[in-house]
């Protein structure tokens, strides 16, 4: 998202609605997106397989690469601002849908993109899995650009390597 607009200003939907349409354009993004495909398909299935988990409400979905696999395993509640999948889940910003969910989840994918783009959307998943979720998970670089919830006592860290929080 470097380059799009200044970090902690604003939430990337404040900007656009449909910003992926701009990340993808940026020269790092191919091998990105490549990198996290083949951490997800290698070794984040893997993790969340050995949980104890039935269901997911996912944030973020995007292309909805993973959310279909995970789709396959687990019963799946998506959310995202626009609909680039074509894959059925919640049109809407997740900071007006989440408070009016109130619904128990096992685990809370937040895939919104990195914090400092989209701090009050992230802080959302945060405070709604704080309320409605055993497990926690969100992108690895949390540690530099959010440490306050790694400080935040509702998780632990379960996994440092997947940034995967438990409910303590």
């Amino acid at each position: 998202m470097e380059h799009l607009f200044k970090p902690y200003t604003i939430d990337s939907v404040e900007w656009n609605k449909r910003y992926m349409d701009k990340v993808i354009q940026q020269e790092w993004w191919d091998s990105k997106w490549k990198n996290y495909k083949e951490w997800f398909t290698n070794h984040a299935i893997y993790v969340i397989m050995e949980l104890d988990i039935k269901s997911i409400i996912y944030v973020g979905v995007y292309t909805g690469f993973d959310y279909k696999i995970l789709q396959e395993k687990f019963d799946m509640t998506g959310i995202d601002i626009f609909n680039y999948s074509g894959i059925n889940h919640l049109i809407g910003d997740c900071r007006e849908l989440l408070p009016k969910m109130n619904q128990e989840f096992d685990m809370m994918w937040n895939g919104i993109g990195p914090w400092p783009w989209s701090v009050e959307s992230k802080m959302a998943c945060f405070n709604y899995a704080k309320k409605h979720n055993k497990y926690y998970y969100d992108h690895f670089n949390t540690k530099n650009d959010m440490p306050e919830i790694l400080e935040d006592k509702t998780f632990k860290v379960k996994f440092e390597d997947f940034l995967l929080m438990e409910k303590q």
